[in-house]
């Protein structure tokens, strides 16, 4: 009967994505970040890569690393953090160490990774900890955070082997020598033949802790120990001598060793490394330099692959002489995209502490493109062919397509360097920032103060309407001013009640003024006399980030507590939810059209969808005239929240709450209602830290939405 249920709910759920086109989401920032990669495996027989991901799961390459596809299907654990993998002719296994709820486990796959299968009989507990796999024959091995255990029927069932050590140790390192398994523990590192019932220590020479690989090269045996580094064995382990030569330092933060076209390489914080006459030498050029840190090794013919901490994975194809990033497709954590403009068919975005990325084919890979430019980029933006990095090193400026930068920051010695926007008016230009404004009369070869500048007037956005030039600005008041006469005098702008709100954008259309703020959507049609507050539908809490027209529909994006997509069908009179099931933790910075496509520059990551699916469709609230399920607000929350809901006619309603895997686990309402709106105060005490689903049904219309209890 629960798997009915849970067979039907998924149907349901499927169902309602799908009618809400607008969840479809694509990623668009393969090159942008490849992310925290921890492992990468190599099946040379397919041509076939696996690599593991900051919290983003598995990820394939049928291709030898050119590109890559998300290979999660079956994965539910969110912040799933792959460390290993192993195969046994077309069978993959995959073991993680943790996810969000957490010990990982192990997970195998029949189908080249379309699907996989949790399988962990005889793994409990500590031993679900996966750092280290290995198969042998029929034979899977894994190291865990209690021993070793082996499987001889390809998973299905887990037996520990090094149970004779007494207390389970932490185990890492795991390498054959024929028939010899050696192992990496915090007991030390031994060696079993046979049954493995009986272990052999091998630590004579070798330091305290965990060996974290194993290789065999001219016939001797090589071990790694992060923070310690190379230790070398001419007697098959009986005893070890130091081998770091020349490694000192972070150098001798050792992870992996790995034999590749008959020479011995090691992976460390600080690059990949290959063994010369009592040498290492530096095998690096081409690999990341800002946080230098390679996690493992593996390859195919006539390819080295090293995987990486924020810059994904590399191949060289010339024993490690030099390396190519290959991220295509490979999406993980670590992306925080501001900003996205474009300039004919080339995409720009300004990507926080990664400076300013393109993309030439439609926003689908994107290139870095800051030689001379500052990292710290706040926003990009383009005036008359010219292209502008507003960084906290000040502003830049391209003419070659961003192919090179050029600085623009005389005059302002002693000044705030960090920028946000920029505005041309004639000859003159204008610069916003953590000062103020400053003016240039020379196309930004020098900078003046104008009579809005000093500390933490924070300037975010400035536009010119009807000869007036309007300023939004946050952590300072007033925090919307205009000047209409170059900025040598302004005047604050009151759009709100009795104090300042944030303002985060300004959109100009025709002579409408829309302000994205800290308490959502003002409008003005008579050049900021008066205005007009536009937040029905937005939440408790809108902070609006940008807004655009697309079509007869208004877009705006949110950060912070109401984080988010909202969509207007009537210039922003009622605002409709349209964010869709992709985003946790996420801050909606920037939306564009481009293409056919609606871009959004979020902090996790650049989405994509064909813009049809959002202008084109409606929600099921809005098919329904005034049927409505609001986002819970806040949203993470601990442990309480707020659900408000409203039906347009008398009638019976439920409200059920689901875990991830579909069981029931709260009803928040079952009654008769009346027409009108309703708010449920809701307490998750009794709930683990986890994502759920809350599901209104009033008659035959239904919806659903995705909650994150973080304890």
């Amino acid at each position: 009967m629960l798997l009915f249920f849970m067979k039907n709910f998924f149907v349901v759920l499927a169902l309602f994505f799908y009618c809400n086109s607008f969840s479809q989401w694509s990623r668009a920032n393969a090159g942008v970040d490849g992310g925290i990669v921890f492992s990468v495996y190599a099946v040379p027989s397919t041509n076939t890569i696996y690599s593991g991901s900051n919290g983003s799961g598995v990820f394939k390459s049928s291709n030898g690393g050119e590109n890559w596809i998300p290979v999660n299907s079956g994965i539910t654990d969110y912040g799933f953090y792959p460390t290993c993998f192993a195969n046994i002719g077309s069978t993959i296994f995959m073991g993680a160490q943790y996810s969000n709820s957490g010990p990982g486990g192990m997970y195998r796959t029949t189908n080249d990774g379309a699907s996989w299968q949790k399988i962990n009989n005889g793994l409990s507990g500590k031993a679900k900890y996966i750092t280290k796999s290995i198969s042998k024959g029929t034979d899977v091995f894994i190291t865990t955070d209690s021993g070793v255990y082996r499987s001889t029927n390809l998973g299905n069932n887990w037996i520990n082997i090094t149970s004779s050590l007494g207390a389970m140790p932490d185990a890492d390192g795991l390498f054959f020598k024929g028939d010899t398994l050696y192992i990496g523990t915090t007991q030390g590192v031994y060696y079993s033949s046979g049954n493995f019932a009986n272990w052999i220590p091998a630590n004579t020479g070798l330091p305290s802790g965990a060996a974290t690989s194993f290789a065999l090269y001219n016939g001797n045996l090589y071990s790694t120990f992060f923070g310690s580094g190379v230790y070398m064995s001419t007697n098959n382990g009986a005893s070890w001598t130091a081998a770091n030569y020349n490694l000192t330092g972070t150098l001798l933060n050792l992870r992996c060793v790995y034999v590749f076209n008959n020479s011995l390489y090691v992976a460390c914080n600080g690059g990949v490394f290959v063994l010369g006459t009592n040498m290492w030498n530096s095998v690096s050029a081409g690999l990341p330099v800002s946080f230098p840190y390679f996690y493992w090794l593996t390859s195919l013919p006539g390819k080295l692959i090293t995987c990486t901490y924020s810059k994904g994975v590399y191949i060289s194809t010339d024993n490690g002489a030099s390396w190519n990033q290959k991220i295509s497709g490979l999406a993980a954590l670590g992306v925080n995209a501001k900003k996205i403009i474009s300039a004919g068919n080339i995409l720009y975005a300004a990507v926080g502490g990664n400076g300013v990325y393109k993309s030439t084919d439609n926003g689908i890979n994107w290139f870095a493109s800051n030689n001379g430019n500052g990292l710290t980029t706040n926003s990009v933006s383009l005036i008359e062919n010219r292209l502008y990095s507003l960084t906290d090193d000040g502003v830049f400026y391209s003419t070659n397509n961003g192919s090179s930068w050029t600085g623009m920051n005389n005059g302002l010695s002693g000044f705030d360097l960090r920028a946000s926007c920029i505005l041309k008016d004639g000859t003159a230009l204008y610069r916003g920032g953590y000062n103020g404004i400053f003016k240039s009369t020379d196309d930004g070869n020098s900078w003046a103060a104008t009579s809005f500048y000093g500390a933490q007037k924070q300037v975010t956005c400035m536009v010119k309407l009807n000869g007036v030039i309007f300023a939004g600005c946050t952590g300072t008041s007033p925090t919307l001013l205009k000047s209409a006469d170059n900025f040598a005098s302004w005047n604050a702008v009151q759009f709100y009640q009795g104090f300042f709100p944030e303002v985060f954008s300004i959109y100009l259309e025709g002579t409408d003024m829309y302000l994205g703020t800290g308490h959502g959507v003002h409008r003005s049609t008579n050049a900021g006399a008066n205005w007009t507050m536009l937040n029905d539908g937005l939440g408790a809490d809108p902070y609006v980030s940008s807004i655009i027209r697309v079509g007869t529909n208004l877009f705006c994006t949110q950060i912070f507590g109401g984080r988010g997509l909202f969509r207007s069908h009537n210039n922003g009179a009622n605002w409709v939810d349209v964010t869709g099931t992709n985003f946790l933790f996420t801050d909606f910075n920037d939306i564009i059209n481009f293409d056919s496509k609606i871009f959004i520059a979020t902090s996790y990551a650049i989405y994509y969808q064909p813009q049809e699916l959002l202008t084109n469709t409606f929600s099921t609230s809005e098919i329904a005239n005034n049927f409505s399920l609001k986002q819970n607000y806040p949203n993470p929350f601990n442990p309480e929240t707020t659900i408000k809901f409203t039906i347009a006619k008398n009638g019976f309603v439920n409200i059920n709450m689901y875990d991830i895997s579909g069981k029931l686990v709260k009803t928040l309402v079952n009654d008769y209602k009346s027409a009108g709106e309703y708010k449920i105060e809701f307490n998750a005490e009794a709930l683990p830290t986890g994502t759920y689903f809350y599901k209104l049904t009033a008659g035959n219309i239904s919806e659903t939405k995705k909650m994150l209890l973080v304890k």
